[in-house]
């Protein structure tokens, strides 16, 4: 009996080393899993966290490319408005020059074309040379149809020439239009390639800026991603509010 009892007693008593031996390893093996689960939830919060700032850096920068396309974009407009002002200014001076020298050349020849005119209206005598009439009626009626002709082709004169400036006028406005469209088009087509190499180096300064700047990984110790999830959003209503 006493050997039955010892027997049981070692039996016991090593089975109670091994369920002691196996409750320490599981909770080993337990501490060792939640151990691995915190560190890979840490890992992944981490690239949640570079994710969210990789984001915020790239809305940053597409922000900033359309806050200098915009900018280049009036400047471009007012140069414009105002180099239009300038060529209109100088094609009105230019057209208002030309027409008074213009008019003034006309009418120094339509003077000289009156004063032909009247000379030899001068120099015209009456036909009193017909004996037969006695009457001065047919000679008033001559002199008179004399002179409406006199006086009418003088008119056509002026009238022609008055066309002929009309005319020449047209000729040159439209002249200096085409001078003007010209000007602008070749003025306009060089600006707007010096603006866009500008917003081309613009681009280009800011993609090498924004590939030297590295996501924002700085909080290591943080498990929880609430407090990321909440600085990324407080960093892109700053950024919509700017």
């Amino acid at each position: 009996m006493t050997s039955a009892e010892s027997v049981d007693g070692s039996a016991m008593m090593t089975s109670a080393v091994m369920s002691s031996q196996s409750a320490v390893s599981y909770s080993i093996t337990s501490r060792w899993y939640l151990k691995l689960a915190i560190a890979k939830r840490c890992r992944l919060d981490k690239w949640i966290r570079q994710g969210f700032a990789f984001a915020l850096r790239f809305s940053r920068w597409i922000l900033q490319c359309r806050w200098v396309i915009q900018t280049q974009a009036t400047v471009i407009q007012s140069q414009a408005l105002q180099d239009q002002r300038l060529v209109y200014q100088l094609q009105a001076q230019t057209f208002k020059w030309y027409r008074y020298h213009q008019l003034d050349n006309q009418t120094q020849r339509i003077a000289k074309e009156k004063t032909k005119l009247k000379r030899r209206n001068r120099r015209i005598k009456p036909d009193a040379v017909v004996e037969n009439t006695t009457s001065s009626k047919a000679v008033h009626d001559k002199i008179s149809r004399r002179s409406t002709e006199a006086e009418l082709t003088s008119r056509w004169v002026i009238q022609t020439q008055a066309t002929v400036i009309q005319s020449q006028a047209l000729q040159d406005q439209r002249l200096v239009y085409q001078l003007q469209a010209q000007t602008f088009k070749w003025y306009r087509y060089h600006q707007l390639d010096n603006q866009t190499q500008r917003i081309a180096k613009e681009k280009t300064k800011l993609k090498r800026r924004n590939r030297r700047i590295k996501p924002d990984a700085v909080v290591e110790n943080t498990t929880s991603s609430k407090a990321v999830h909440d600085k990324i959003s407080r960093r892109s209503t700053e950024a919509n509010s700017c």
